[in-house]
């Protein structure tokens, strides 16, 4: 029994959850909130764990109740390992459409600086042209300043692998620190050759 799967979650306002089959007998989940949509597929071996997903709207509440034991053991055990997995990415799924996920990114270099040009991201990082970055539809990339960006949606997965994509552009390196970090990021530079 996961300790973790357990816990009820707790729905913020104007949030709604929606679980459909479609043709492929595949399940979708899908988050309303005022954000947008947030939906994620899951094939039909996880269809055991979708009737654990117990309701309570009088409350606010979803909750998964514990497994029937006449399950056959495969499926219990799967159902098992993927309890706490399911419920974490249904809080994910939630914070998105309600509040949604930004990450701010620092440009550090001299000469370093970027700017927006329509739906793209300029990056000016010391190559001999400049990296034009096109953001997707469910995506937002704003330049606040020449040495600072964010990226924000509501898919916690989409945001972090295109905020590290962006990074991977020109990553920090060892010695002076120059390159795209995250604003929280801590760099330790190695110490360069001493003069004797």
């Amino acid at each position: 029994m996961s300790k973790i799967g357990k816990k009820s979650i707790k729905l913020s306002a104007n949030t709604m959850i929606f679980i459909t089959k479609n043709i492929e007998s595949c399940f979708i989940l899908q988050y309303r909130g005022s954000l947008g949509i947030n939906s994620a597929q899951f094939s039909e071996r996880y269809s055991s764990f979708f009737k654990l997903i117990q309701f309570d709207w009088n409350n606010s509440q979803v909750a998964f109740k514990q497994y029937n034991l006449n399950f056959k053991h495969s499926i219990k055990q799967n159902t098992n390992n993927f309890w706490g997995l399911f419920r974490r990415l249904l809080i994910n799924m939630g914070i998105g459409v309600s509040q949604g996920y930004l990450i701010q990114l620092k440009i550090i270099g001299l000469g370093y600086k970027n700017f927006t040009l329509k739906n793209f991201l300029v990056l000016l990082l010391g190559y001999s042209h400049g990296i034009q970055y096109q953001s997707p539809n469910t995506v937002h990339i704003v330049s606040i300043k020449p040495t600072l960006f964010s990226v924000f949606g509501i898919n916690k997965a989409e945001v972090t692998d295109i905020a590290s994509q962006l990074k991977r552009f020109r990553a920090p390196e060892i010695y002076k620190g120059k390159g795209i970090r995250f604003l929280s990021e801590i760099v330790i530079c190695k110490e360069g050759k001493r003069n004797a």
